[in-house]
Parts: structure tokens; sequence; C-alpha cells
């Protein structure tokens, strides 16, 4: 048997990125179950059951549109292969304790990954019993919890092309939009061309970011990412594990303007190619813009590819 099945949420396209990285870089069989697939659009069926609803939420803490879900996810994990040799699961958190015991079942070795860090998502601590071994990209969780180390990672090489803008900056219109408006201010200043673009079902009321609205795919945005030199990245509050972004930067030798401090504690940070701002005081150097991308070694760089987070995920002793 060397079957892997791989279960995650549709994430904007990284999930597919992962499940290439399966099939590409292992000899193994690998199915795939987009648990996004089963949230169907729930109706009630008339007022009562709207109602009926509003009250087992209230009394008995149960929500029919989750069991409903739950009952959709246990349909179609029966129906997948009776054993794997290995099941690696992405949002556990999404999925019930029946459901993750269904895969348990399932699983010579269930392996859970989390990129998510544990004190936005609670749960997490509470399913930890379920799996064999759990990674997580926050390091600190990793020595509070237990968990494995395993940073994120790139799976692109640099493609040269033209420079249309200085710097980029890919995210959602949340709280961070303030530090967002304070550095493009602060670029202005400086005359360095930039485009900070952010998804919102809403109207932006900011001169300085460019709003869109539908979900874009995570390989069309590394194509907008190669027309510039920089990357601009700003990180949610209590968040020590690294996005995506430097990664990003990493696989296709961009700059990288950031606000997380525990960069510095990664082998590929240097102060040449990685700017750290003060939220409360920007400062940042037109120097940084005037010197050239200083090459990280070969040696550092492909850790971070995702072939080796491939193998990192299924080595079984650690």
């Amino acid at each position: 048997m060397n079957n892997l099945l791989f279960v995650a949420p549709d994430s904007v396209g990284i999930v597919k990125v992962i499940h290439d990285g399966f099939k590409s870089y292992t000899n193994y069989q690998v199915d795939f179950f987009n648990i996004e697939d089963c949230k169907d659009k729930f109706k009630y069926r008339n007022f009562l059951h709207r109602a009926a609803n509003f009250f087992s939420k209230l009394i008995l803490k149960k929500n029919l549109k989750k069991v409903h879900y739950q009952k959709l996810v246990s349909g179609r994990i029966s129906k997948l292969s009776e054993k794997y040799e290995t099941i690696i699961i992405i949002r556990p958190d999404f999925l019930s304790d029946t459901n993750l015991l269904l895969l348990r079942e399932k699983a010579n070795y269930f392996v859970a990954y989390y990129w998510d860090t544990v004190a936005f998502f609670s749960r997490k601590l509470d399913i930890r019993h379920f799996f064999d071994k759990i990674f997580s990209f926050d390091s600190h969780d990793c020595e509070k919890y237990g968990f494995v180390f395993l940073p994120n990672f790139y799976f692109f090489e640099n493609s040269p092309g033209e420079i249309k803008y200085e710097v980029y900056n890919l995210s959602s219109y949340d709280k961070r939009k303030f530090l967002l408006e304070k550095v493009a201010q602060r670029l202005e200043e400086l005359r360095v061309s930039y485009k900070i673009r952010c998804r919102s079902g809403k109207p932006v009321n900011s001169k300085y970011i460019e709003r869109f609205e539908n979900i874009i795919d995570y390989r069309e945005m590394l194509g907008e990412v190669a027309f510039c030199n920089v990357l601009l990245e700003i990180q949610t509050s209590n968040q020590n594990g690294l996005t995506f972004r430097p990664f990003e930067a990493l696989g296709l030798n961009k700059k990288l303007i950031t606000n997380s401090k525990v960069i510095r504690d990664y082998d590929f940070y240097d102060e040449n190619n990685i700017l750290i701002i003060d939220e409360t005081n920007i400062s940042i150097p037109k120097q940084f813009f005037e010197t050239p991308y200083k090459k990280i070694p070969d040696t550092v760089k492909q850790k971070y590819h995702l072939k080796n987070w491939v193998t990192a995920i299924l080595t079984k002793t650690h």
C-alpha cells in the first residue's frame, strides 16, 4: 500500500500547489479531498425550520447548518478508499470529531499541518489527540504545544520580467489597512512607485489602495509579483509564523518589507534584502531601494522549496 490522501479546503490555489507537490515529489498514489466541496448552500425548508435552528443554537449549542455540513463530509469520507498509508490534513478544525475519527480509522499515519496560529482557532488544541504528528508554521506554538516546526515554502524560481512598480502588496482589506496606508504615504514621500491591492466586498475609501472583489488565484498573483522589485507584507498581530510572502520573495529573488520581527530568526534573513518596519514609527530608507538584491546561498534557499516541505511532512521519525 503506497497511497496518500490529502484533505484540505481550497485556498486561492495554494492547496493545489501542495497537491501537485505530493504527486511530483513522491511515489505515492495521491487522492485529494477538498472539504470545500461539501459546503453547499444550506436552505431552510420554511420559517419553522429557521426558528428551530435559532433555538437549537441557543439552547442545545447545535447549529443545523454545521450538522448538515458534517453529514456531507461523513458521506464523502465513506466513499474514499478503505485504508491509506498516510493522510495529511490542513485545517482539521473545520471538521467534527466524528469526521476526524473516520479519517483516523482509514490512516496508518495521520498528520495535521497548522498554517494558522492556535490563538486564532482554539479548536486546534481540542483535536490534538487524533494525530500521530502535528506540524505548525508557528515556532512559538511548537515550543508551547509540542508541535513540529515546519515553515511555509516557495515552489517557483525567479522569472525576469519588466518592472512596472517598485513595491507590491496583495492582501485582504482589514485592520492592516492603516499600516498599509502609512507605508504608502512614506513611499510617496520617497517617490517610490507601488501597487497595493486589497480584496473587499465593499467600497474602499483610500487613495492608496486598489480594491478588487473576486478571489485571485495564487499562480495569477505570483504573475503580478514578477513586475515588482519589493514585496510588502503586513502580518496580523499575535502571529509568530511567517506567511507565504517571505518565501515568495525568497523564491523570486525579491526584496521584502515586513512588520514581522521573528523573520530575524530565519537563516535566509539579510538586512540588505529584508526591511523590518516598526508599526509605530515607519522608517523606510531610500537606500533600501537603491542597493541590489543580495543572492542567498542555494544551500539555504533550497531548504524552503516545496520539495523539501513535502519530504519533511512525510517523514515519520523526528
